[in-house]
């Protein structure tokens, strides 16, 4: 937002800040809950999305498949901004108006299948990680599992950019 101001951008820093305290309210009220309506969460996340643009001017795509859009499905709030957040910080930030983030929701038999992929440079699976995002994702992953709620991520990367799939499994 500063950036914004900075460069007399005022329409802009305004909408980024309106946009901010929508996102903050959100997070705040959906991270009490165990659970969210998949609509809530997908609108969260686009709602980050619009914000990050502003920034970087990156294009996007949100696609949720027509079988979802009439389900009364929750998913766990906040699971999937996380890695979304790195898909912009580390995959595309940098490419400005060429980044490009897909965000897919689809069903696949019983399962709920998320994707988010990028085509930023990619990284070294293999390598550790010191950042926070797909760590703390993948440890609240485990304690939903414990709770029985069977859920998986793969990761992928490599020089034309990095998908992350998270799959609900018997989740619809």
């Amino acid at each position: 937002m500063q950036g914004l101001i900075n460069k007399n951008e005022i329409d802009r820093a305004n909408t980024y800040l309106s946009g901010f305290s929508k996102l903050m309210r959100n997070t705040l009220t959906q991270s009490e809950k165990d659970m969210v309506p998949l609509s809530v969460e997908i609108s969260n996340i686009e709602n980050y999305i619009k914000l990050e643009q502003l920034r970087f001017g990156f294009k996007y795509q949100i696609v949720v498949a027509p079988a979802l859009s009439n389900l009364q499905t929750e998913v766990p709030p906040l699971l999937i901004q996380p890695i979304v957040e790195n898909a912009i910080k580390h995959g595309i930030s940098a490419l400005g108006a060429n980044g490009q983030l897909n965000v897919s929701f689809v069903k696949s038999g019983t399962d709920l299948v998320i994707e988010v992929k990028d085509n930023g440079s990619g990284f070294d699976i293999a390598r550790k990680s010191s950042g926070k995002g797909l760590n703390l994702t993948s440890e609240r992953i485990k304690l939903l599992n414990r709770q029985r709620r069977l859920i998986s991520m793969q990761t992928e990367s490599g020089g034309n950019g990095t998908r992350v799939t998270i799959t609900l499994k018997q989740w619809l």
